[in-house]
């Protein structure tokens, strides 16, 4: 009998101590859709994709860099050209808060991919709103220090850099070689 007591009391000893154990944190992600999911959802746009994003009888195919259908990807191509094309005179009424929450971004780090349209829309779109980005005047930009996040990532493909949304905004937009202390240190224990 002892020795089931003494069991159960160290049991409840090394137990009772410890704190409730918590769910980890969910990845942040913004909580506005970007605008290319805006342009997917119109109907028109849908109906292309889904006609773009099947194979066809007489689809080409090539083997290097293994086998894909190359017809279909020159079609999911057209479609993101022309989603792009609405897409971009709409971009100079916005303001750059809202062109950078247009932005596709993921949980940093990701190595999420998309299919078909979505994988040349979001990259190809992400490159074009950050162009858009960088033509502002300089007045306009002073908002983009305080929008940079180091915990999510600007998809730019399959084979991009990978760069978080700080990244973009210090390096790529503002172009500085020295950024905040704080995005300094956070950068740096990522590596």
């Amino acid at each position: 009998m002892r020795p089931g007591l003494i069991i159960m009391s160290m049991l409840l000893l090394c137990t009772c101590d410890k704190k409730p154990s918590q769910p980890p944190p969910r990845a942040r992600t913004h909580p506005w859709p970007p605008l290319f999911d805006q342009a997917l959802a119109r109907p028109d746009f849908s109906n292309a994709v889904s006609q773009a994003e099947r194979d066809l009888p007489d689809d080409r195919w090539e083997d290097k860099p293994g086998r894909f259908n190359a017809s279909r990807g020159q079609r999911e191509m057209k479609v993101t050209e022309m989603i792009l094309h609405d897409i971009k005179p709409k971009l100079k009424q916005l303001s750059v808060t809202e062109l950078v929450r247009g932005l596709k971004v993921l949980p940093y780090p990701s190595i999420e991919s998309f299919p078909g349209v979505r994988q040349y829309l979001y990259a190809w779109g992400n490159a074009v709103i950050i162009n858009e980005i960088k033509s502002r005047p300089t007045n306009e930009l002073s908002v983009l220090p305080g929008l940079a996040d180091d915990t999510l990532q600007v998809f730019d493909g399959d084979q991009g850099q990978g760069l978080s949304l700080a990244e973009v905004i210090f390096i790529e937009i503002l172009g500085t070689n020295v950024a905040p202390k704080l995005y300094q240190r956070n950068w740096q224990q990522r590596r």
